[in-house]
């Protein structure tokens, strides 16, 4: 199962990861360059803050812990 999960969160970041050139080329060709990289910082932040504080993700096992 587990090999299940990671491939479909790889499939998912990889997917995003396409999008990623086509969104900072709309926000450059609209605003500029700064906008761009700080509209992927702020995202980033944000989603860090949300592993941080969600639930679910401070109470996860890391995969060393993990038995078997």
């Amino acid at each position: 199962m587990r090999g299940r999960v990671i491939s479909t969160v790889m499939m998912a970041a990889s997917a995003l990861a396409a999008l990623a050139p086509l969104i900072a080329g709309l926000i450059i060709q609209h605003a500029s360059g700064a906008w761009a990289v700080g509209a992927f910082a702020a995202t980033t932040a944000v989603a860090a803050v949300l592993c941080l504080t969600l639930p679910g993700f401070r109470q996860a096992e890391s995969p060393a812990a993990a038995p078997g």
